[in-house]
Parts: structure tokens; C-alpha cells; sequence
């Protein structure tokens, strides 16, 4: 069926005025329009039909409707990768999550950042008391963050170090 037969008599229905057939040239014409007619009589046809689907639809996940593909939401669906940092002082690669990021503000502060969102160039630590002697002591930490680090900053680094060195003595104990 086409969608403008269908929507003709769809239309000449609701109007009132029966259906009637127009002039149609060529042969065959007339038996067609009459087959549309009674297929939207007895409900096996309508206006919109059911899309196509293809053979392999549960495996791509996609179906057609109207000439345009649509494309499931269970292909879109996939897990994104965990973002992988490398930790200064041991160099071993672990989730982002499980690190401690250390940032150089715009303005030029140091600061701990626990939600690694904060702007500014940042540095990983693992949350191991060891990481943290090497970068500090050595200074990784500097030369990555790219500037030399006040005395003050140092001292509020190495709180923060101690806080670790006491959750993971609690945690072992």
C-alpha cells in the first residue's frame, strides 16, 4: 500500500463521503485502489505500518522506519574505560580513583584534590606512605607540577601524608 492511498480514503472515510474511486488510468489501476480499500476495512492495513527489522537486529541492534536506521540503545550501551594514571613515586599504573591527585593552581597554590575535577596542572600519588616520601624527597613532585614548591605547601602535603600513613597503619591493624 501506498501512504497516500491510505491516507486518501483514511480521509474520504471521516468526511462522510464513502469511499469513492477516482479515476485512475492504466490497467489494473482501479482493482488496486479497491484492494486498498477493503484492506483498511477490514483492519489488516493502516497508516503506520510496523517497522522493518532485520535478520540480525538482536546482534546490531538496528531497525528501519520510515528509510531512516535506528540504532538501539544496547549498542550505545557500553562501559567507558577507567581513566589509568602513573603514580610519581612508585611508577606503578593504577585507576584514577585509587590515586591522590596533587594540583598547581592558576594561581599558584598547591593543593590536594580528592575529586580530581579541580583546574590546574595536576600529579598522581598512590595512597602508599612510601609514594609520598619519594615524591616529596626527591622532588618528582616539583618537577612535574613544573614550579618550586613553597616550604608552606610542603608542610600541608606532608599532613596529608601523615592522615594516609595513619588510615593504612588502622587498616592493617
Amino acid at each position: 500500500l501506498l501512504a497516500w492511498q491510505v491516507r486518501q480514503v483514511q480521509r474520504e472515510e471521516t468526511e462522510g463521503k464513502g469511499i469513492r474511486l477516482p479515476r485512475i488510468r492504466g490497467e489494473g489501476r482501479q482493482e488496486q485502489r479497491a484492494q486498498t480499500v477493503a484492506l483498511l476495512r477490514s483492519g489488516a492495513a493502516s497508516l503506520n505500518p510496523q517497522p522493518q527489522t532485520y535478520q540480525n537486529a538482536e546482534d546490531v541492534g538496528i531497525t528501519r522506519r520510515w528509510n531512516r536506521k535506528v540504532v538501539n540503545s544496547k549498542q550505545h550501551s557500553r562501559t567507558r574505560p577507567t581513566p589509568q594514571r602513573t603514580c610519581l613515586g612508585c611508577r606503578s599504573v593504577n585507576p584514577k580513583g585509587q590515586m591522590v591527585r596533587i594540583v598547581r593552581t592558576p594561581q599558584g597554590a598547591i593543593e590536594v584534590d580528592e575529586t580530581g575535577k579541580r583546574s590546574g596542572r595536576g600529579a598522581y600519588l598512590c595512597r602508599n606512605w612510601e609514594c609520598w616520601e619519594l615524591g616529596l624527597k626527591k622532588g618528582q613532585l616539583a618537577r612535574t607540577l613544573k614550579i618550586s614548591i613553597l616550604p608552606k605547601y610542603v608542610n600541608r602535603l606532608w599532613e596529608y601524608a601523615e592522615g594516609l600513613k595513619l588510615e593504612s597503619g588502622a587498616l592493617s591493624a
